[in-house]
């Protein structure tokens, strides 16, 4: 399974290479410098300038589909946690999150090269307590959040 870490960063980052605060992982590109022609279907606030692409934004689309559809009763009364965790899903379409994608601060616990920084106010809301009553479809990433293979995973 691909962890949550590799697609919030966009299947193609490149391991070891340095945070540049002006290219976006997930194409390589400058935000400027990204077609717009095609809409994306998900992350529909970056329709302007963005760093993604809409074959990323179908796999991510695909991906959280995947994670909700263990109960969509849930996805409604969490609605507020849901929509958070597709924002952070979006992270990779976003302009503005090049400048967050840096090394970890312990590389024990965090394995890969970069890592997202989210405001603390995100964080709680994607917590995996929030989702403890309706589960999501991907069990494995719930079996230890905090296992170092599993830097993010409700």
């Amino acid at each position: 399974m691909r962890s949550l870490q590799a697609l919030v960063l966009g299947v193609l980052v490149a391991a070891g290479k340095a945070a540049d605060p002006s290219t976006c992982f997930a194409s390589g590109l400058a935000p400027v410098n990204m077609s717009t022609k095609y809409a994306l279907s998900f992350c529909t606030h970056f329709q302007t300038t963005r760093c993604c692409l809409p074959v990323h934004d179908n796999t991510i689309q695909i991906e959280y589909t995947n994670l909700i559809a263990s109960n969509m009763g849930c996805a409604e009364m969490l609605n507020g946690h849901i929509s958070s965790l597709s924002h952070v899903l979006c992270a990779a379409c976003n302009p503005l999150s090049p400048p967050y994608l840096t090394p970890p601060v312990d590389s024990t616990f965090f394995s890969g090269p970069l890592t997202l920084k989210v405001c603390a106010s995100l964080a709680t809301q994607v917590a995996p307590v929030n989702f403890d009553q309706c589960g999501l479809s991907q069990q494995a990433y719930r079996a230890s959040p905090c296992a170092a293979s599993n830097p993010v995973g409700p």
